[in-house]
């Protein structure tokens, strides 16, 4: 539900599901399961002016699993948050306009109310008459955080290091024939007092109109993370775990035709390569640190790469209607063998078998108070 007040400067939000899973559900429709579930959220929010601020509870036990009616990944979390922003809508001293968010969150176990992790977020975003913004971001974990599904293990902690990152980025006008996105940003994690992690990601973007119909988007995303922490893998039936450096480099070429305002053609290629080299490996203490193992022979690198390409035609056939007919292909190349060569790792996927798809979708908006008026007025 969303309630507003008559000045349109409060909203009370909410929600409330419940998932139930049984063979014999219509007779044991009330009767207490011990896989149901339950989600619910509350928020109230200041939606006016300036200064706005949310403030908000979301819910969801252990048992809650919606994934039949749409996709859910956390569960056993509760997650209270509070954001506050201040927005200039109209031109000051050198700007055109600007947005400042802040946001605080802490999360807690469902069941038991153990506090898991405290956060903070910061955005602040400022547009100057060329139409030219800056933004920078922000984000930070206070303290050791517990991550409840990394070790893959139910009722075994995992140890998130605190951590903090800074970035910041510049987006130029959109309304010339040339535009550019770009963002750099580096952060660091302290695991043990000997062990910093650190985290590095660019990411650069053109925006190219080659005329009122045809827009093309290469853009290009790298990042490294350097003595990162996480699941290895099961060994001989036990979880493993340890500390690695991973990098990552992604690819992408998207191009817009425009046949008509309401008909168009989208083809959008992508290259994602990751390859991972583990320092060391351990198991995980009763307090969810990792304990280094030097007995270990086993071996966790990795290196994947996927290629995948999506060819989109959308069709507006009506206000808020749309027909949508998407072919996907897809190639996965996944070893352990480490290839640092760019090109190579680009050949290697196409020697993969490929999967492909196609999607029909059609999304129709029927204006139901119109249609009731009209059918009572006949």
């Amino acid at each position: 539900f969303t309630l507003v007040t008559k000045n349109s400067a409060f909203s009370f939000e909410g929600d409330l599901k419940v998932t139930q899973r049984d063979t014999n559900l219509l007779e044991n429709l009330f009767a207490v399961n011990e896989n149901d579930g339950l989600s619910y959220a509350l928020s109230i929010s200041k939606i006016k002016g300036n200064f706005k601020f949310a403030l908000s509870s979301e819910n969801k036990s252990p048992g809650f699993d919606p994934n039949d009616l749409g996709v859910n990944f956390t569960t056993n979390i509760r997650n209270h948050e509070l954001r506050i922003e201040y927005n200039k809508y109209n031109p000051f001293s050198i700007f055109n306009r600007s947005r400042n968010s802040l946001t605080f969150s802490l999360e807690q176990d469902y069941t038991t109310g153990e506090l898991l992790r405290k956060r903070y977020r910061g955005r602040f975003f400022y547009m100057f008459p060329s139409f030219t913004a800056i933004f920078l971001n922000m984000s930070s974990q206070i303290g050791d955080g517990i991550d409840l599904f990394e070790s893959r293990v139910p009722g075994q902690k995992f140890i998130i290091p605190e951590f903090y990152y800074n970035g910041i980025g510049i987006s130029t006008d959109y309304r010339k024939p040339f535009a550019f996105d770009g963002s750099i940003g580096y952060g660091e994690g302290y695991f043990t007092d000997y062990v910093v992690n650190h985290y590095f990601e660019m990411e650069l973007e053109p925006i190219i109109r080659v005329n009122d119909k045809l827009t093309l988007r290469p853009s290009l995303n790298y990042s490294s993370f350097l003595n990162g922490a996480g699941f290895a893998g099961f060994f001989d039936g036990q979880p493993k775990y340890g500390v690695r450096d991973v990098r990552t480099l992604t690819n992408i070429l998207q191009g817009k035709y425009l046949f008509k305002n309401n008909l168009a053609l989208t083809l959008r290629i992508r290259h994602y390569w990751s390859y991972g080299l583990y320092d060391y490996y351990g198991d995980l203490d009763e307090d969810g640190y990792i304990i280094p193992d030097d007995t270990f022979t086993g071996n966790a690198d990795f290196n994947f790469n996927a290629f995948n390409t999506d060819l989109i035609f959308t069709w507006q056939f009506g206000p808020g209607s749309f027909l949508n007919i998407v072919y996907k292909n897809e190639l996965q190349r996944d070893e352990q063998n480490i290839e640092r060569s760019y090109f190579r790792n680009l050949g290697s996927v196409f020697d993969e078998d490929q999967r492909n798809t196609i999607t029909l979708k059609v999304i129709y908006f029927l204006d139901a108070v119109s249609s009731y008026e009209k059918l009572f007025q006949q």
